[in-house]
């Protein structure tokens, strides 16, 4: 659980540091865990019926986020995730 937290706060820093537009999230059971929670932003929508789109707050503005599988994931799908992917950065 501190583990968990611990990876939280640094991923938060992250977005306070680098102010993104977008970030793509390598980790579902990261993306579940952090950002289904208040305090981390709305959801926006869905692509697919499937993968989340939410807008995560921080400090000083907020970004658009996607979660996904990870590459290292059985069964990951190269051509399905390159499509989603780019739905995700041209529509949001």
């Amino acid at each position: 659980m501190a583990e968990k937290h611990k990876a939280e706060l640094a991923f938060r820093e992250y977005l306070n540091l680098l102010k993104p537009e977008k970030v793509i999230v390598f980790s579902s059971r990261l993306w579940e865990h952090f950002f289904n929670k208040v305090g981390w932003g709305n959801h926006l929508g869905k692509i697919n019926n499937r993968w989340n789109i939410r807008d995560l707050d921080y400090n000083g503005g907020s970004c658009k986020a996607i979660g996904l599988h990870h590459p290292s994931t059985r069964g990951f799908n190269v051509p399905e995730f390159q499509n989603i992917i780019s739905k995700f950065l041209s529509d949001y």
